[in-house]
């Protein structure tokens, strides 16, 4: 059989894919060079013992965790969940994240391996579903969210009747279609926030939201940080 230590190697070849191991206690195992660099650790020592809560908001890790123990605990798979990220440069963009179980011989599991991949390349929105409807939803919404779009619109341009919409979303994605319409536009408004001098309470209306308490409420849920923080460049890695 291959070394192990010899395939986890070859991720750090990888330059747009963050792998991790972790085990049953949800410590961090191990990490390519991908993820050392993005929590800002200068060694594998550094981060073998450590978790999540240890880097990121516990907004953040909620959902981490609760991923996690589907696959620990239920001995689930998770695969190409859509979630909101920042890459390295602190800008939000959407990410896709897989999580196996890891197992002894006797098939008892013992940890999980798990990757994250940038969603920037429209190539990999393509090969997340086969259903071209779908495709076209997932490039149109993350080319024209600025502003509240209904279910009954995203149905329409993913020629599909609501119900197979949320089916399909919930099983491509793992995450429902108002999830992924409000996703799309958090991340527009991180754009906006790091390239203009418009004021919060403005984008807050120009992306859809119903005013600035509601627009923070819902940037913070998803990234960990209210949008004043993201726009003075504190920083939270994923």
């Amino acid at each position: 059989m291959p070394d192990c230590e010899a395939l986890l190697g070859l991720f750090n070849h990888l330059p747009d894919v963050v792998l991790f191991v972790k085990d049953l206690e949800r410590r961090l195992v191990y990490g390519n060079g991908q993820l050392l660099e993005k929590l800002k650790l200068s060694s594998l020592s550094e981060l073998v013992g450590t978790r999540d809560e240890e880097y990121f908001p516990a907004e953040i890790c909620e959902s981490f965790r609760q991923d996690d123990e589907e696959v620990l605990k239920q001995g689930n798979s998770i695969v190409d969940h859509l979630e909101l990220a920042f890459d390295g440069d602190h800008a939000i963009d959407w990410y896709v994240t897989t999580k196996l179980p890891a197992r002894d011989a006797n098939g008892k599991v013992k940890g999980l391996v798990g990757i994250t991949r940038s969603c920037a390349d429209p190539d990999l929105i393509a090969r997340l579903s086969s259903d071209r409807g779908l495709q076209r939803l997932m490039q149109w919404l993350r080319e024209n969210s600025d502003r509240r779009v209904s279910i009954d619109e995203m149905a329409q341009m993913a020629s599909m009747a609501v119900s197979e919409l949320r089916d399909k979303t919930k099983a491509t994605l793992g995450i429902t279609p108002r999830e992924l319409e409000i996703g799309s536009r958090i991340k527009l408004a991180g754009d906006a926030l790091r390239e203009t001098q418009t004021s919060i309470a403005d984008l807050a209306i120009r992306f859809g939201f119903y005013d600035q308490s509601a627009f923070t409420n819902q940037f913070k849920k998803r990234t960990g940080i209210t949008p004043r923080e993201y726009r003075h460049g504190r920083r939270v890695e994923n």
